[in-house]
């Protein structure tokens, strides 16, 4: 089970653990809020209106850095996001709060689409009104789900 960043490196155990032939040995994930796909990862809603160009001259103006230095930043902070997940075999249930402003739905709905194509098993949903960190209601509600996920998968 992983959140936000911690979602994508559970992804990327999924996707690394075939490689080490121990595919089998996780028999099911949660991805919560999880960074998935790296060219929305600076559009957050801070950067909302703005192309991925006009965020790092923000950033750039901000900390006074170079662009290279920037990037180079933004990629050493960012763990290494899989974008072709074909070696994954572990269902994955993936929560998503609607009212998240640090990773955008849109990740959520990327790596759901993914799978999809990949024939993986997943259930993808929403927490109307939730944020990056789930609070009450939505988060007795997700650890339900996250149990009853466990439940029906393991």
């Amino acid at each position: 089970m992983g959140h936000s960043r911690g979602g994508a490196i559970t992804l990327r155990t999924l996707d690394t653990l075939p490689d080490l032939g121990r595919a089998q040995e996780i028999k099911v994930a949660v991805v919560s809020g999880g960074v998935y796909a790296s060219d929305l990862g600076l559009q957050t809603s801070a950067f909302k209106n703005m192309d991925n160009q006009q965020v790092i001259q923000c950033l750039m103006a901000s900390y006074n850095m170079s662009e290279a230095d920037v990037i180079a930043l933004y990629r050493a902070r960012s763990p290494d996001v899989p974008q072709n997940h074909d070696k994954i075999v572990t269902p994955i249930f993936i929560a998503q709060g609607t009212a998240d402003t640090r990773v955008l739905p849109e990740n959520a709905k990327r790596l759901a689409a993914d799978l999809a194509k990949m024939g993986v098993k997943y259930k993808l949903k929403f927490y109307p009104g939730a944020g990056h960190n789930f609070e009450e209601p939505q988060l007795s509600e997700f650890l339900r789900d996250c149990q009853a996920w466990f439940q029906e998968n393991s």
